[in-house]
């Protein structure tokens, strides 16, 4: 999911620093929650992870790349 979301908030945030800041505070989100929350197991870490959850990353990152097309279309379009 980290590229689909670096790709996303790069584009339409026209900096990289955004990917990094919201990154690393969903990283101490998990690493602090320790596999208590399935949920937030994206990459099976803790071994928690459940189809579903790996289904939802893989539709969240598929939506963002959607969501960065279209912004970036738009730019061209109104440039």
């Amino acid at each position: 999911m980290s590229t689909p979301a670096a790709v996303t908030l790069g584009v339409i945030s026209n900096n990289a620093k955004t990917f990094t800041v919201l990154f690393l505070t969903f990283w101490y989100v998990v690493m602090s929650d320790k596999g208590a929350t399935p949920a937030l197991d994206f990459a099976g870490f803790f071994g928690r992870a459940t189809p579903v959850t790996i289904a939802m990353y893989a539709a969240v990152g598929a939506v963002m790349l959607a969501g960065a097309q279209f912004v970036h279309a738009r730019r061209l379009r109104h440039a």
